[in-house]
């Protein structure tokens, strides 16, 4: 995993804030904040990709704690 595949993984983990969202458009949103991350374009999470993150996501599964 590259430096910039992690970075967009934390920081849509970090927006999720214990909510979850199809795998499919996590790794979506994975690839388009990756892409956005190596050529410097801000912002890194658009407006738009926020509002479809907000649409679709769910709370996590209440038998999974945060950090364990």
């Amino acid at each position: 995993m590259s430096n910039t595949e992690l970075a967009a993984r934390v920081l849509i983990q970090s927006y999720l804030r214990h909510r979850k969202i199809p795998r499919l458009m996590h790794d979506a949103a994975v690839v388009m904040v990756q892409s956005r991350l190596q050529k410097g374009t801000l912002p890194y999470l658009t407006d738009w990709m926020r509002d479809d993150i907000d649409n679709r996501a769910e709370p996590a599964s209440a038998d999974v704690q945060p950090g364990h």
